[in-house]
């Protein structure tokens, strides 16, 4: 009976370590697209090897919110001349990185002369780390409609910014 339970705690140990030298429990930054026109979200971080990489395109809807991870940082646009204004928020990072009109994966994205070969431009991403965003139009805000806040997303809420070739 003593050989079973310390074959079985022995057997349990490994989990156990496990579990308290795991890693760091993943948190994530969101970002709210409140704006009544598509919006287009290229994202960096670095890998393993501490490389910063850059990829985009990935479109967000009116009142669609993406969630990524913390260490991620991203860069908004409304076409390729306008990208979207940004309100500061605390404990907010910025980097000068790599992006391409068209879908793209860049390695060493913040290499100008990487960038430049690759015919991108480089452009301010911005890590929000665990903070929300909300990207809205940069004027006051209508009153909400009956039944809804100001921090609930409403399709045709905003006026529309043009429409764009993409």
């Amino acid at each position: 009976m003593k050989k079973t339970i310390g074959l079985l705690l022995f057997s349990l140990m490994p989990w156990g370590l496990g579990v308290s030298l795991g890693a760091a429990p993943v948190q994530a930054g969101e970002t709210c697209n409140y704006i009544n026109n598509n919006l287009f979200m290229a994202q960096a971080h670095q890998n393993r090897d501490q490389v910063w990489v850059s990829q985009g395109w990935w479109v967000i809807s009116p009142g669609q919110c993406v969630v990524y991870a913390d260490t991620v940082s991203t860069f908004f646009k409304y076409n390729e001349d306008h990208p979207v204004g940004r309100q500061p928020l605390p404990n907010v990072s910025t980097i000068a990185l790599c992006v391409v009109n068209d879908r793209f994966t860049v390695y060493q994205a913040n290499d100008a002369k990487v960038c430049e070969n690759q015919d991108g431009q480089m452009v301010t991403f911005v890590g929000i780390g665990s903070n929300r965003e909300v990207l809205q139009a940069n004027y006051d805000v209508p009153t909400p409609a009956p039944g809804m806040t100001p921090d609930t997303p409403s399709r045709g809420q905003f006026p529309l910014q043009g429409n764009f070739p993409y």
